[in-house]
């Protein structure tokens, strides 16, 4: 749910807020974020942000440092800062739908692991190709947001040494 409504990130930039002040808040919350987490590995917290870093984090990730909300924020604000509009904002689409909605799909419907990773599953995958699409089309063509999506999907399958969260809207918006 946290990742999908990342989707909100373009919507604002769209009608609201240019990418780059959207890129420094973004950048500011990343900041308090890591602030929280510093602290809570001291036995200190921050109510609101552990509170949801506890239910977010799988309970082996939140013993030590739970590092991939900023992996999240960097490849949006990459994104936002590397890449034109309406690029930008499909690249973020992709992250946030279609990451968002594979992981849904795949731990809802999953049945059928692909064979170059077989902790992802076709349903999951497929799931996260058509919303990413979807949501895509708000702004660019039916071409350039199926082949970001194809792109997107592909690079969250392979089991790369990068965090998903960088490589999937970097691999999009090229």
């Amino acid at each position: 749910f946290i990742h999908i409504c990342g989707f909100f990130v373009p919507l604002v930039c769209k009608y609201l807020i240019d990418p780059q002040t959207a890129a420094i808040l973004i950048l500011m919350v990343a900041v308090i974020y890591s602030i929280s987490e510093t602290m809570r590995m001291f036995g200190m917290e921050l109510p609101l942000i552990s509170n949801v870093t506890r239910i977010a984090a799988g309970k082996s990730e939140f013993q030590e440092l739970v590092v991939y909300p900023l992996f999240y924020a960097l490849g949006i604000i990459m994104s936002l800062i590397l890449f034109p509009v309406p690029i930008s904002y499909v690249s973020i689409v992709v992250l946030t739908l279609g990451d968002g909605f594979a992981s849904i799909f795949g731990k809802k419907f999953g049945r059928r692991p692909l064979p170059v990773n077989k902790y992802k599953t076709f349903e999951g995958s497929f799931g996260g190709l058509i919303c990413s699409f979807i949501g895509s089309l708000i702004f660019v063509d039916a071409y350039n947001a199926l082949v970001a999506s194809i792109i997107g999907m592909l690079i969250e399958i392979l089991p790369l040494p990068i965090n998903d969260n960088i490589t999937i809207p970097l691999a999009s918006g090229l």
